[in-house]
Formats: C-alpha cells, sequence, structure tokens
C-alpha cells in the first residue's frame, strides 16, 4: 500500500515537472516594464525585519556569551520591595 502511494506521488510529481518544463518552453516573454506600488512596502518590510532579526539575533548571541562566562545581566530584585 505504501509504495504503490509512493509510486502515484512520484508519478504525479514527474508530470507537474514535465508539464512545467513544457510551459516554460511555450511561454512569451511579458514586457512588463513598470513596479507595482505595493512592491516598494513590500521590500522595505523586508529589510527592515531583517535588520530587526539580525538584532535579536546579535542580542541572544551576547546573552550566551554572558551566561557562558558566568556573567548574567543584572535583573531587577523584587525582594527590596
Amino acid at each position: 500500500m505504501l509504495m504503490r502511494s509512493l509510486r502515484r506521488g512520484l508519478y504525479l510529481a514527474s508530470v507537474v515537472i514535465w508539464l512545467f518544463a513544457a510551459l516554460s518552453v511555450v511561454a512569451r516573454p511579458a514586457y512588463a516594464y513598470y513596479i507595482d506600488p505595493g512592491s516598494g512596502l513590500v521590500t522595505l518590510q523586508i529589510v527592515s525585519s531583517t535588520f530587526v532579526g539580525i538584532i535579536f539575533l546579535i542580542r541572544k548571541r551576547i546573552r550566551q556569551v554572558f551566561e557562558r562566562f558566568g556573567r548574567s545581566p543584572q535583573k531587577a530584585d523584587k525582594s527590596d520591595e
């Protein structure tokens, strides 16, 4: 049963690949010389999220280095209240 479904899946995958290849060969080129209005905001979102992700990654790595050497960042002492 498993082999049959695996063969069927591989067959369907090969059909899709061949269909995509055939359509890629006969496709006409699209001469679109414009940029969509929303593409600038998408680009800005990609750049800003990459920047913020790098900052969080750096913070995490710095904390790991401090914890490895025995220094943990100072936390507020709630016992003094």
